[in-house]
């Protein structure tokens, strides 16, 4: 599915509009957009082959071009934790109930945001060190 959305130029839009954003809101935004690639794909490669060569075409200097990479790299290893696939795994050897799964599906979907949101948090963070 990664490969798909690279290759068909789903994301180019997106690189274009990356491109003219600050850096501060742009930390936020690669964070969300590496999370929503792991947590769709359940993998932190399969977010990196979505996210990835979208920041590598922003123009960024080195310095920074390896922080949101890192960012993004982060962001969908983190999401991709609490992925479908990972959650589908875990409840089919945990042979849980009906409503155990559920709350099991919705605990982890929480907890991918919620790191999604400390990668960003941490991202400006480092982002704002570098530039101070």
């Amino acid at each position: 599915m990664s490969q798909v959305l690279v290759k068909a130029g789903f994301l180019k839009l997106f690189t274009a509009t990356l491109g003219q954003i600050d850096h501060v809101p742009l930390v936020g935004l690669v964070a969300t957009l590496g999370g929503l690639a792991g947590y769709l794909t359940g993998s932190n490669v399969g977010g990196n082959a979505i996210v990835m060569p979208q920041i590598a075409h922003l123009g960024l200097s080195p310095e920074y071009l390896r922080l949101f990479a890192a960012i993004q790299n982060s962001a969908a290893g983190h999401a991709a934790l609490g992925s479908l696939p990972m959650v589908s795994l875990i409840l089919g050897l945990a042979k849980q109930s009906l409503p155990q799964e559920q709350q099991f599906t919705r605990f982890a979907f929480f907890l991918a945001v919620f790191n999604v949101a400390m990668v960003a948090l941490a991202g400006a963070a480092l982002l704002l060190l570098a530039r101070g």
